[in-house]
């Protein structure tokens, strides 16, 4: 039964990777769409690592004076191992979705008619390929946010502990990525796409711009992956266990602000999907 629910995330989120055939259906899915899912990420998410937290917290798990741990220790023990499995396996099907939406109707305003009549002196096979590098880049994130959902770490240097920490990696690696690329290619399109030009999309850009732009971006990425190093060298006995409460405490909240952060960013990008569909052409 444990393995049960991994089978059935994984089988449906493998049909986000099929063809789109059916067009006509996808096209009648409601722009408000790209909102919910987005939004229904951040929730879930928020909602996660609370109920983990809780849990964890409540049942005596928090050791040596360990107040905020790394996200990944609120998946090692029962019971809010399963509700961090749970609650990351529907944030990255959630993310799945959201990718695939915004693929299919991006792409479509870049292709359109008014649009290609704007840009006769783009490359357009540049864009083509910076466009797919953003799709890329966004599976990997969502399989990164579910890798490492599914499999929890565990007290050893395993083979489920190596793929949670691989998972965390693609996460960062691809949320990075997806917001660099796609930044490009907006860049490279300037005003061929009509929704580029929309009030509220601006805001949105100027909130993505605040992690893209940052001069603590790099830094953030390092502490990111401190923790992540801590519990690969301690499982591995090439750092002793006893360590400092404070800055483990300092270590975790600093990567909780950066996750939420990523999550944040990468969720607005359903509005650049919605706005395609409903900004007004002048």
């Amino acid at each position: 039964m444990r393995n049960i629910h991994r089978a059935i995330i994984f089988s449906f989120l493998a049909n986000f990777f099929l063809p789109q055939q059916n067009t006509v259906m996808i096209e009648s899915i409601p722009a408000i769409t790209h909102l919910l899912l987005c939004s229904g990420a951040i929730l879930a998410f928020l909602f996660t690592v609370s109920y983990t937290w809780y849990l964890w917290f409540s049942n005596n798990h928090n050791k040596d004076g360990i107040f905020l741990p790394a996200m990944s220790e609120l998946g090692l023990q029962a019971p809010e191992k399963y509700w961090y499995q749970y609650g990351f396996g529907f944030i990255g099907a959630l993310m799945f979705v959201h990718v695939e939406l915004f693929q299919f109707f991006i792409a479509k305003e870049i292709s359109s008619s008014h649009v290609k009549h704007k840009t006769e002196n783009i490359k357009r096979q540049e864009v083509a390929g910076i466009f797919q590098k953003a799709i890329i880049s966004g599976r990997v994130c969502a399989l990164g946010a579910t890798l490492q959902g599914i499999f929890t770490l565990e007290n050893t240097a395993s083979y489920q502990s190596i793929i949670h920490w691989t998972g965390a990696i693609l996460f960062l690696m691809g949320a990075q990525s997806f917001t660099d690329t796609t930044d490009n290619l907006y860049k490279k399109m300037g005003k061929a796409l009509s929704f580029l030009q929309g009030r509220q999309f601006r805001k949105a850009v100027s909130c993505r711009k605040f992690v893209l732009e940052s001069n603590t971006t790099f830094m953030g990425c390092i502490m990111f992956l401190v923790p992540i190093l801590w519990q690969i060298s301690k499982r591995i006995g090439g750092l002793s266990s006893q360590s400092s409460p404070g800055l483990l405490n300092i270590m975790g909240a600093v990567q909780w602000i950066l996750i939420f952060r990523y999550s944040l960013v990468f969720a607005l990008y359903g509005i650049d999907a919605y706005y395609s569909r409903t900004y007004s052409i002048s």
